[in-house]
């Protein structure tokens, strides 16, 4: 293998963490607690989505979202304009894209301790500005393109407005309270950025937009009761939002435990359509066929009590820990909705389909109730989180479920990229084993899942899930392709697909998909697939990466050339100052390579001087060997550049080293240069 590295440039993969699980709620790792277990099924029991905007991370009121979320056990989505890249930084010296990284996590943390999703715009945070007409024109159309891109993926009821009324300070601020209202009327309007109607992003018409009450002027609205100590989680709602707000590290917040400022009063008021209370807030399941036109109600709300009256006799059951009833009722209440016809409404079009789309969300937030109470944790690693194309990995899965139970595991299974292929698999009493392999043509692609949001139809024929049971396969896609589960919406949003950027982090490349059953009624629970590396001081867990067997970093990133006469008079008087360059070489496939890392002299660049400068190999747990092959004096006067020409020069690089490795590692590869 060859790798040219040419003087004035060099290859560099940046390789960006993603926090697992990110859009999870639970504040625990496992989500199986009482606690989490009783606010699982109470999320159940109601129906309503709540979109809360703001500008940059750390805006977010988080006793707000936590009483929304956690309180009145409504869908909470926060989204944030910016992730917060132009804001200071008080732990380290990370700055623009490396700092809004850091944000993203930290505002994901913090949407976790809330009980929130989270999601994104384009929009630039370019630092302080006084004015909210520069931040519209910096953010032009785009910001407002995605505000509406995440209104009618995330279909809110309510959309809330942090910064509406706000008319001075930060213009990003301001700016952000402006777009607020007009993506909530764009939403609605099937004429707006018409290529959303093409990705299936239907018109969505949000039933209310507020805003927080200001001046003190909180008449027709709804106060949220800051104080008020939560009986399922023992701490306040204020607490609780201190609590997650302080995940904001690198903006210096460690000081406002104690600020008077996360305890004041807060209410919302209505700008625009229904006025705030805990019926809009919180709307139970009776209430879903009213927000459905064309759909007998009557009917609706009989489906919906039958479905409650399972949940409630869940929830008490599970405060007496009784959780085999637990699982029965939640069982039962998702096959309520499984087996129930849809008769309350017409058969075709779209308030048919917006129905489906409802009970299949019921049906989900059922699902990760039902894997609560049942104790069913799914646990699935990788032997290694950098993968590359043309080789195999291993994944081992891991699952447990609480012995009161009466949960069957059904079988397991891997959500694979288009192209990959399970190749071997091992079972055990609780897990399985699969061998992955990697086409060599997957190496430019990122390999997510082909899905949509529209059908699970869709899904079943563009998804790639591997088995080793093909028959097994072949019957679970008839199952999802029959007629009441055709306008089912997939648990995931096409991320790597149009509007990716709309989420904090990439989705997974690997998805562990385990299938249980209980009482008869099937559901599937999945998990990402993550690598753990584990050093006598740390742990640490990463996605896993699709990545090029082979990078290169340098060091420096440029080197200014003092050419013509200054530069020769400089040769004669031998006042050559030497530099080093240091290339990192990094090795991520697993297989024996050697390696030869060479200077290509730029054009026109006059007569380089190499000396013998050491070479000295990083640590990496793996075996490596540098050999060189040096030209002590090369003058390359020469106009070709091109990549052809550098092609052809590639065997008369100047001064290369060879560098091997017995398998994955990183070496450090240095040139002493005259020039």
């Amino acid at each position: 293998m060859l790798c040219a590295l040419a003087a004035a440039m060099a290859l560099a993969v940046g390789l960006v963490m993603r926090p697992v699980s990110a859009q999870a709620p639970s504040p625990s790792d496992s989500g199986q607690s009482l606690a989490e277990v009783i606010e699982a099924i109470e999320k159940a029991r109601v129906t309503t989505r709540i979109l809360y905007v703001t500008a940059h991370p750390d805006d977010e009121p988080g006793a707000v979202l936590a009483y929304l979320a956690r309180g009145l056990h409504a869908d909470v989505a926060l989204l944030s304009l910016t992730r917060g890249e132009g804001g200071q930084n008080a732990l380290g010296p990370e700055q623009a894209p490396q700092l809004g990284i850091l944000r993203t996590e930290e505002l994901m943390n913090a949407t976790r301790v809330y009980g929130t999703r989270l999601f994104f715009t384009r929009a630039a945070d370019f630092g302080y500005t006084k004015s909210p007409e520069e931040a519209l024109k910096v953010w032009g159309d785009e910001t407002l393109e995605d505000m509406v891109r995440v209104i009618r993926t995330f279909r809110p009821h309510v959309i809330i407005n942090n910064w509406g009324g706000v008319r001075g300070g930060h213009g990003q601020h301001v700016a952000a309270g402006i777009l607020t209202p007009k993506a909530y009327a764009m939403a609605a309007d099937a004429k707006a950025f018409p290529k959303l109607l093409d990705e299936g992003l239907q018109p969505w018409k949000a039933e209310a937009l507020l805003q927080p009450a200001r001046g003190g002027d909180a008449s027709g609205g709804f106060s949220i009761p800051v104080g008020e100590v939560s009986a399922l989680w023992g701490k306040s709602w204020g607490e609780i939002g201190v609590e997650g707000y302080l995940n904001h590290r690198t903006q210096g917040v460690g000081g406002v435990r104690n600020s008077p400022f996360f305890r004041r009063a807060f209410a919302v008021m209505a700008v625009e359509g229904a006025k705030p209370d805990a019926a809009l807030l919180g709307a139970p399941l009776s209430a879903m066929g009213k927000r459905l036109p064309d759909v007998d109600d009557a009917g609706f709300a009989s489906l919906m009590k039958k479905v409650d009256e399972a949940l409630s006799k869940a929830a008490l059951s599970a405060r007496e820990l009784d959780w085999k009833t637990a699982t029965q009722e939640l069982a039962r209440a998702a096959h309520t909705l499984e087996s129930s016809p849809f008769d309350m409404g017409p058969q075709n079009g779209p308030t048919k389909e917006i129905a489906m789309r409802e009970l299949q969300e019921v049906r989900e937030r059922i699902h990760t109730a039902l894997g609560a109470a049942a104790g069913l944790y799914v646990e699935a690693t990788a032997d290694r989180a950098d993968v590359v194309a043309g080789e195999s990995f291993t994944v081992t899965m891991n699952w447990r479920k609480r012995s009161e139970a009466p949960v069957e595991i059904e079988g397991a299974s891997l959500v694979l990229p288009e192209g990959w292929s399970v190749t071997k698999e091992e079972k055990t009493q609780t897990g399985a084993r699969f061998t992955v392999a990697i086409p060599k043509t997957n190496a430019d692609e990122r390999g997510s899942e082909k899905t949509t949001s529209t059908t699970e139809t869709q899904r079943a024929q563009r998804s790639t899930e591997k088995t080793s049971n093909a028959e097994a396969q072949r019957e679970q896609r008839s199952t999802e392709n029959k007629g009441k589960d055709e306008n089912r919406k997939t648990k995931s949003e096409n991320r790597a697909g149009n509007g990716g950027w709309i989420y904090p982090w990439p989705e997974a490349l690997v998805k562990a998909k385990l299938k249980a059953k209980v009482e008869g009624y099937e559901f599937e629970t999945e998990t990402d697939v993550t690598a753990t590396r584990v050093t006598s001081v740390s742990a640490e867990t990463r996605p896993l990466l699709l990545v090029p067997a082979v990078t290169l970093t340098l060091e420096p990133k440029q080197i200014v050339v003092i050419s013509g006469e200054i530069q020769r008079a400089e040769v004669r008087n031998q006042k050559q100052t030497e530099r080093e360059i240091v290339v990192r070489v990094r090795h991520y496939a697993t297989n024996a390579e050697k390696i030869r890392v060479g200077i290509a002299v730029p054009a026109g660049s006059g007569e380089w001087s190499f000396g013998s400068a050491q070479d000295k190999r990083v640590a990496s747990g793996e075996n490596g060997r540098t050999t060189e092959n040096r030209k002590e004096k090369i003058e390359n006067r020469g106009t070709k550049t091109s990549a052809a020409t550098r092609a052809e020069q590639a065997d008369s690089l100047s001064h290369t080293k060879v560098v091997e490795f017995a398998g994955a590692g990183d070496q450090l590869v240095r040139f002493g240069v005259k020039v």
